[in-house]
């Protein structure tokens, strides 16, 4: 089952999605964010393997986002959402899991 899953999840088109930062919070396709229900931010840029950013809810029922961040300069992201929240700068590297699943590819 599990190479099932592995192989079904491989070939598995990737699907880009739109992305905005606004006055009032996060736009990620159809979905809005508040950045009230934020907690922090975090950017872990080590190209060319992880450009990523996150975000944390308050409510710790909610999973982090990771947003890809391809070609988009980290630092005029990280200069627009500091005017809206807190970065935590404890991160300095990826999430385990996240981790994991690019070294294994799922």
């Amino acid at each position: 089952l599990v190479a099932i899953v592995l192989f079904a999840h491989h070939h598995k088109d990737i699907e880009e999605i739109e992305f905005g930062i606004i006055d009032e919070g996060l736009q990620i396709d159809e979905k809005f964010f508040d950045f009230r229900d934020l907690k922090h931010f975090w950017i872990i840029y080590e190209p060319p393997v992880v450009k990523n950013l996150y975000f944390e809810f308050k409510s710790s029922t909610r999973p982090r986002i990771t947003i890809p961040l391809k070609d988009i300069n980290p630092v005029k992201v990280r200069k627009i959402l500091l005017e809206h929240m807190e970065e935590d700068l404890s991160r300095e590297t990826e999430p385990l899991s996240e981790s994991l699943g690019r070294q294994l590819k799922i």
